[in-house]
């Protein structure tokens, strides 16, 4: 029987109908697809049967007096979690982009595993992914895993070589019984208990370390981390529709810019890449504040490669520097302040604010927490956290093909938190490294402009690159 970890079950507590805590990978096929749907089903059951994920189902605790815990099904429904259909209109890169945004925001019953794979054929846009037919989106809701454990999961369907699907029986049967409610709550009420008296330790040493970080800082051994950004229009109430566009950039040229910083990394270049494109963005519209801009960075606490259910992450608060012009100061501005963000939170932890003790409350006390802080994230002049969002989801090296059909291209969704209306995710597959972009359209009313953006902050550090020294 397993509970949910605090932050898992913190993503159901934070859904709403206007907040959907869903993530997509999405890859683009070669061709169209030579096998059957009947085929193509049972070789991703067969793919996806071993994963902790594939067969439980969320069984919350009465009064919500604890987290939830798994409860594990006897069998599944392949119709219901395995889906085929064309892209709608036209079947081009903007329906495409439609189409993605529709299923990210479509609910998910909790009475069912909380995965879904959708095949989407006679995609036709030559333009935007070039030899690209056939689209393979896979979903999960984000109580269920972070983003690296859904690279892994759906790296689960991909090959190093072409082979034709697997066949299988039948899915996968759970032994295991159901978890009575009763014993539910009292094992939530047994860990909530425990809680509660190791409460007392934990705020100890989280003021301990809290002292500690401060008095570093005093001495000058690293600098101290913003908590406050300046307000922005991409951080209001984020209800309105969601607009999705991606854009690739070769790996070999993002990798060959890292040089114009010593330690740089792809992350850091795809930073400033981004901090541009807000710059320039803002810029157009006469509100790029004179104060920088803030950016959430997931940071994964994985250690292992054994799939696994949850979330094991933290977050770091990167300075995008968005106040600096020139693109190659910027660069070396943002790896500085990656670099010292990283060593803050392998040191200290989360000891900046209190969200590391609100984690340990019930969650029926965390969930009246965060309905006040989503009333709060969304007025004033100033943002408490980011005005942003970053992550980083490298998909697996295995990844090359989908049964006998290569894999061309890669992308990802992922969902908007109360007050961050503009999040971004940066993967790569192959020699292309993809910034998708997920926004409300109130607040990115121009999303392909942004993505021209994107682009022209890439060739100012390109052209910087051939005529800067390296430094």
């Amino acid at each position: 029987m397993q509970q949910l970890d605090e932050i898992s079950s913190l993503m159901f507590l934070r859904e709403r109908a206007e907040y959907r805590p869903h993530l997509i990978s999405v890859y683009f096929l070669e061709g169209g697809m030579t096998e059957s749907a009947s085929s193509i089903r049972a070789h991703i059951l067969s793919c996806l049967a071993d994963n902790p994920a594939f067969a439980v189902r969320l069984a919350k605790v009465p009064m919500r007096f604890g987290h939830p815990f798994w409860a594990p099904l006897a069998a599944i429904d392949a119709d219901t979690h395995i889906r085929f259909r064309a892209v709608s209109g036209r079947g081009d890169w903007q329906a495409l982009r439609s189409d993605l945004v529709e299923l990210l925001e479509a609910p998910m019953d909790p009475t069912r595993p909380l995965w879904e794979v959708h095949v989407l054929t006679g995609f036709e846009d030559e333009s935007a992914a070039p030899g690209g037919r056939t689209i393979v989106a896979v979903k999960v809701h984000h109580g269920v895993m972070d983003g690296l454990g859904l690279a892994r999961f759906a790296g689960h369907l991909f090959t190093e070589a072409a082979m034709h699907p697997q066949k299988v029986n039948g899915t996968r049967a759970n032994s295991a019984p159901p978890i009575d409610a009763r014993v539910r709550l009292r094992t939530a009420a047994r860990n909530a208990a425990a809680q509660f008296l190791g409460f007392p330790r934990e705020l100890t040493s989280l003021r301990n370390l809290k002292r500690r970080y401060d008095a570093s800082v005093a001495r000058g051994e690293r600098p101290g981390i913003r908590q406050t950004a300046p307000g922005t229009v991409f951080n209001g109430p984020t209800q309105g529709r969601r607009v999705f566009n991606a854009a690739w950039f070769p790996l070999k040229e993002v990798q060959a810019l890292r040089t114009l910083a010593p330690g740089a990394t792809l992350n850091d270049v795809a930073l400033t890449v981004i901090a541009g494109a807000i710059r320039e963005y803002l810029s157009s519209k006469g509100t790029l504040p004179d104060e920088a801009l803030l950016c959430g960075v997931p940071m994964s606490l994985r250690n292992s490669e054994e799939p696994v259910l949850g979330n094991t992450l933290t977050g770091l608060c990167v300075d995008l520097h968005t106040n600096v012009a020139d693109p190659i100061d910027r660069l070396h501005r943002i790896s500085g302040s990656s670099y010292w963000e990283k060593q803050r939170v392998r040191e200290f932890g989360a000891v900046i604010g209190s969200g590391a003790l609100a984690l340990k409350l019930p969650p029926f006390i965390l969930d009246l927490i965060l309905k006040g802080e989503e009333a709060a994230a969304v007025k004033g002049e100033r943002v408490t956290g980011a005005n942003t969002v970053v992550t980083n989801i490298p998909r697996s090296r295995h990844v090359r093909y989908f049964a006998t059909s290569r894999v061309l291209r890669t992308c990802g969704l992922i969902s908007l938190n109360p007050g961050i209306g503009l999040k971004h995710e940066i993967s790569s597959l192959g020699d292309l490294v993809s910034i998708s972009v997920l926004a409300n359209s109130d607040q990115l009313d121009a999303p392909d402009f942004y993505i021209q953006c994107l682009s022209n902050e890439f060739g100012r550090l390109m052209s910087a690159r051939a005529t800067e020294p390296v430094r």
